[in-house]
């Protein structure tokens, strides 16, 4: 404590009244604390509140991706299923071709050979 009035904290001492000037400061520091403090914890819930939300939406992602995933699967085994019964279709169509091409190639070749005995078999 020198001799020019100045106080400890940096304040003017004036008898009485220079430890109400260090008590409002005090106070002051502690009113803007508390303030930042209160700032703090809004802060500190509207965060925790968005996390909240956040993992909540991930968590019906996540439930619509395994559920889509589970459908993938139900319809890769319907599409197997389809291109067998669509081979198996190609398959009988080309049977009935081969057939019917046999059977036009036989027509063909009685009516050649009834044409030959008809009109050439008397040479």
């Amino acid at each position: 404590m020198s001799g020019d009035g100045v106080g400890v904290y940096g304040s003017k001492r004036d008898g009485a009244t220079g430890g109400v000037a260090k008590t409002k400061s005090t106070e002051q520091m502690m009113r803007e604390a508390n303030e930042n403090l209160l700032r703090a914890l809004r802060t500190n819930t509207s965060t925790n509140e968005a996390g909240y939300a956040t993992m909540q939406e991930l968590s019906r992602q996540k439930e619509t991706i395994t559920n889509s995933v589970e459908h993938v699967g139900e319809t890769r085994g319907e599409l197997r299923e389809a291109r067998r019964i669509i081979r198996d279709i190609r398959l009988r169509v080309y049977k009935e071709w081969v057939i019917k091409g046999l059977v036009l190639t036989l027509l063909f070749v009685l009516d050649v050979y009834l044409f030959y005995r008809k009109f050439l078999g008397k040479v």
